[in-house]
């Protein structure tokens, strides 16, 4: 009730201050305010202080030195130097300096420093330096610099810098960082990493998450065989420069010792190994989980480990524009825990021995490492 008090206190006092008629400024050393227009200026809002300290809410042209408020404070021409309210700083100019306030900061010129606030820091034109919101940061015109908040960063034009938060908006171009959940930009120039990336374009960037959606990017579906799974499905997006993988594969109890389903999540990269695009090499990462059945019946694997790295080097060879003959060799990690029902030990895969690096087994599980092959078919989007 205090805060909202206070609230309606300041508003009726800005809305005294925008009756006023314009008049020459006038420059003082200091300024003493309760509320305005209780202060030592008088109403007369066209006066500039050098310091100003206001108990509850103040009203000036500006300041040049630093201004202290209990609850708030409004100034119609430019900050430059320090503002500290409890409540909010309200400056219809410039601010060149640092700006902390228990809830907002609002310029509607442009702001360069710092500016700390417990909800959100806006700006109506550019911002640069340092701005952290506990809610959000709003940037109407550039930003440069960082900005951190606690839900959400927006700019409407350019970025040069990094935005850290859950989401994070770049309505133009983003050269820089952006990290959160959601990241969202025009035109990326730099790095997305988050849950989510979303951008019109790529320059020269990078989006490093779990989806990564990029208008002109890089979508694929992959079928291959190898001498572990007798097929695996995998679906890319991204860029060629690093894209998200997510794969299923599947073994029969004939080429293995029960049949198993595995999901597979991992990244790659697709690089050209000739100027026209047609000699392409594939470098995927990915991480396996394997479900072993017994005819119908699911082998007990909860809260077991069945899990295979593989690390492919796959060549392309486009035979048109969509798709390529892709094959290769890989290297892969297998570590289980689960036991397979036909003689109890470890492991519910055949390895081939022929190509094996190590395997062991103890009382717990089975690990090994061996070079295996792929050979598929891509079709790109």
């Amino acid at each position: 009730m205090k805060k909202i008090l206070l609230s309606i206190v300041a508003l009726l006092s800005l809305y005294h201050i925008a009756l006023g008629q314009e008049e020459e400024v006038i420059k003082k050393k200091a300024s003493v305010a309760f509320v305005y227009p209780i202060s030592s200026n008088g109403s007369n809002i066209n006066v500039e202080n050098t310091a100003s300290f206001n108990i509850l809410f103040g009203a000036n042209a500006g300041v040049k030195g630093g201004e202290l408020s209990g609850f708030g404070a409004y100034n119609k021409g430019n900050v430059t130097g320090g503002q500290f309210a409890g409540g909010f700083n309200a400056t219809k100019g410039d601010v060149k300096g640092a700006q902390f306030a228990g809830l907002f900061n609002a310029t509607h010129g442009n702001s360069k420093g710092v500016q700390i606030a417990g909800i959100a820091n806006a700006s109506k034109e550019n911002s640069t330096g340092f701005q952290f919101g506990g809610v959000g940061n709003v940037t109407l015109g550039n930003q440069n610099g960082v900005v951190v908040s606690g839900v959400s960063n927006f700019t409407k034009g350019n970025v040069s810098g990094a935005q850290v938060g859950v989401v994070n908006v770049g309505l133009q171009k983003v050269n820089g960082l952006q990290t959160g959940v959601v990241n969202i930009a025009d035109t990326l120039s730099g790095v997305q990493f988050g849950v989510i990336n979303i951008s019109k374009n790529v320059e020269k960037g990078t989006p490093i998450g779990l989806i990564n959606i990029v208008k002109n990017g890089y979508y694929a579906i992959e079928l291959t065989a190898g001498e572990i799974n007798v097929a695996s499905l995998s679906y890319k997006m991204g860029t060629t420069d690093f894209y998200t993988i997510f794969k299923y594969g599947y073994t029969p109890d004939y080429v293995s010792t029960t049949t198993n389903h595995s999901v597979g999540l991992g990244f790659g990269t697709l690089r050209n190994l000739s100027r026209n695009g047609r000699h392409q090499l594939a470098i995927d990462l990915t991480a396996n989980h394997y479900l072993p059945y017994q005819g119908a019946d699911k082998i007990d694997s909860d809260n077991k480990i069945n899990m295979m790295g593989k690390l492919d080097l796959n060549y392309h060879y486009k035979i048109n524009d969509h798709i390529a003959v892709v094959g290769g060799p890989s290297l892969n990690g297998y570590y289980s825990e689960v036991r397979s029902s036909d003689n109890g030990s470890f492991g519910t895969l055949t390895l081939p021995s022929e190509t094996m690096i190590h395997q062991e087994f103890n009382e717990t599980n089975t690990q090994a490492v061996w070079v295996g092959f792929n050979l598929g078919i891509n079709y790109t989007f």
